[in-house]
């Protein structure tokens, strides 16, 4: 059947998918197509108002294959009060064999029935954890187990290369797996890099794997994540990834200028840029994220701006574009930022 759609490159394909999808304008009732280079995703007309400006000027009509009912479509194994079944929840995350989903007040007297729903739909989750939101400067997740195996600890996979990671013990991130391949891709030949809040290594040994630097220096505070980090270089058979287990704002002294640094701690950002940018080379690329506001992200840009105008700094901003959903009404944004000179 005939629907709008969205026509985007391949290369962009998974990052859009998951844009439409968080943002609920992906027709799921029919199958994503390909054309040629392209991947075309249906959109529902009722919400192509709502689509980013960015994907207005990539609509289309197309013809798709109507889509079957999905049998694993873990909402109709739940028992609970009908007036109840608007609030589960659409979306969660998957991390190895473990699923972490968010609950409304009004259905955690029934966390256990939904848990197990989970694992009945989907054979290959083991586990099925409450978040219970970030805590703590070690920005560790607070869980629950909720249904399934009661553990933490997993192996997750995303582009060929596998984390060993404890939910509980450090954070870890599964949706932002094509912003890390993208780094990576960018990672010139010889380029000494700085992770500088490396978790567990998605960052560090993604730009390893699949980027071509000299040295990458992954910091992290939690002596948890560096345990596991080191763990990860074995199981992914890496070098030339260097482990500190320290503040970054420290650490970061001691170690080379570096071509690129990685800076992913979004709710504060703000209070590193100038750090990272000190250790920065002219002509060196600064990644980093932050959480604003939908529509008011530029704000957060400008004051970046001013600071480094301030601080003697000519920076050109390359890339600010929206990565995820972080509330209904705030995202978290990716920024990056080129050092042209020093002051």
């Amino acid at each position: 059947m005939q629907s709008w759609c969205v026509r985007i490159d391949a290369s962009r394909a998974e990052y859009v998918r998951k844009k439409l999808l968080q943002k609920g304008l992906l027709d799921r009732s029919l199958r994503v197509a390909r054309l040629g280079g392209d991947v075309l995703f249906p959109i529902l007309f009722e919400r192509l108002a709502d689509l980013p400006a960015d994907l207005k000027e990539k609509i289309e009509i197309a013809n798709f294959e109507e889509r079957k009912a999905v049998e694993s479509d873990y909402k109709q194994y739940v028992k609970i009060p009908q007036s109840l079944v608007p609030l589960l929840p659409s979306s969660f995350d998957i991390v190895g064999d473990i699923a972490v989903i968010k609950l409304p007040d009004a259905l955690l007297p029934y966390k256990s029935e939904i848990g197990d729903a989970l694992i009945r739909a989907f054979p290959h989750i083991k586990t099925v954890a409450l978040d219970k939101g970030i805590k703590g400067e070690m920005r560790i997740m607070g869980l629950e187990i909720i249904a399934g195996e009661n553990r933490t600890e997993t192996v997750h996979t995303e582009y060929g290369l596998k984390f060993k990671v404890d939910m509980k013990k450090m954070y870890f991130n599964p949706r932002l797996a094509s912003e890390r391949r993208r780094i990576a891709s960018l990672v010139g030949n010889e380029e000494i890099v700085i992770d500088m809040f490396a978790g567990v290594g998605p960052f560090s040994i993604m730009i390893r794997k699949y980027g071509m630097p000299r040295i990458v220096y992954a910091i992290d505070f939690n002596v948890n994540a560096i345990d596991y980090l080191r763990k990860n270089i074995v199981l992914n058979h890496l070098n030339r990834i260097v482990p500190i287990c320290a503040d970054a704002k420290t650490a970061i002294e001691d170690l080379p200028p570096a071509n690129r640094i990685v800076m992913n701690l979004p709710h504060s950002a703000g209070e590193f840029i100038m750090t990272a940018l000190s250790k920065l080379e002219e002509n060196g690329i600064l990644h980093t994220y932050f959480i604003s506001d939908k529509t008011k992200e530029h704000d957060f840009v400008k004051s970046v701006r001013t600071e480094c105008t301030m601080a003697g700094y000519l920076i050109e901003v390359l890339r600010c574009e929206e990565l995820k959903s972080y509330s209904p009404v705030a995202s978290v944004y990716s920024l990056d930022l080129l050092l042209i000179k020093r002051g």
